[in-house]
C-alpha cells in the first residue's frame, strides 16, 4: 500500500522479477487495503509503506488478524518506530525507503522463501532495536548483499588485514580487492571499513575480538 502510482508500480515490477506470474493488487489508501481483503484469493505478501507522519496502523493489524500467515513487508524511514510496529504486527521484514533495486529484489526473495529481512541501515540506525527476528535471519540480510568473494573479504578486513595482504591471500590484485572492499561499503551504505566492521559485527556476520 502506497499513496504514489509510481511508487507502487516500481515495487510491483520487482516483484514480477522475483515471481513470473504473480497476481498483484494495489491499493493507495488504509480503507482500500481493507477492502481487499474481500477478495476470495489467498493472499501470500503484503509490501506496506508507511508515513513517518501517521502513527495509527489500525489496518495493518486488521491485515494480520484476518490472515495470520500472510508475510508482511514493510518500507519505511529509518527514524521511525520499528520497534513498536513489529510488536504490534510480527512483520517478516523492515527496508528503508532509500533502498536500492538490488537490495528490494533480495529482500523480496528473503521474505518469500520464509526468512526475515531489515535493510542494513535500519539495523545500523537501531543498534538497540529488540526486533524478534533470529540472528540468523540478520544474517541472511546481509549476506545476501554481499558475494561469496565480498564475504571473504569482510572478513579478511575483521581480521585487520591490508588490500596488499588480502590481494595477496586471495591471490589476485590489489585493485581487484579495492573494487570488493568499495562495493562491501557501498552495500552497507557506510564510508570506511572500520564502520562495516563494526555493522557487520553488531549484525552478527563476522566475530571482533
Amino acid at each position: 500500500m502506497n499513496y504514489y502510482p509510481l511508487f507502487r508500480e516500481a515495487i510491483a515490477s520487482q516483484l514480477l522479477k522475483v515471481v513470473k506470474q504473480a497476481s498483484i493488487f494495489e491499493a493507495a489508501t488504509p480503507e482500500q487495503a481493507v477492502a481487499l481483503l474481500e477478495i476470495p484469493t489467498n493472499f501470500d505478501l503484503a509490501i506496506c509503506c508507511i508515513d513517518e507522519h501517521v502513527e495509527e496502523h489500525q489496518w495493518l493489524e486488521q491485515l494480520r488478524n484476518r490472515l495470520p500467515e500472510l508475510k508482511i513487508l514493510i518500507i519505511l524511514e529509518k527514524n521511525q518506530l520499528l520497534k513498536q510496529l513489529n510488536q504490534q504486527l510480527k512483520v517478516d521484514g523492515f527496508l528503508e525507503k532509500s533502498a536500492d533495486i538490488h537490495e528490494v529484489e533480495n529482500a523480496l526473495k528473503l521474505i518469500l522463501m520464509g526468512e526475515c529481512y531489515i535493510s542494513p541501515s535500519l539495523l545500523v540506525a537501531h543498534p538497540t532495536l529488540d526486533l524478534e527476528l533470529s540472528l540468523a535471519h540478520t544474517q541472511s540480510s546481509i549476506k545476501s548483499l554481499l558475494t561469496p568473494r565480498q564475504l571473504q573479504v569482510l572478513k579478511l578486513i575483521a581480521a585487520g588485514c591490508s588490500n596488499k595482504a588480502i590481494a595477496s591471500q586471495l591471490k589476485c590484485t590489489d585493485g581487484t580487492i579495492k573494487l570488493h572492499v568499495s562495493a562491501i561499503l557501498k552495500e552497507f551504505k557506510v564510508n570506511n571499513r572500520i564502520c562495516a566492521i563494526k555493522y557487520a559485527a553488531k549484525a552478527g556476520l563476522i566475530s571482533t575480538f
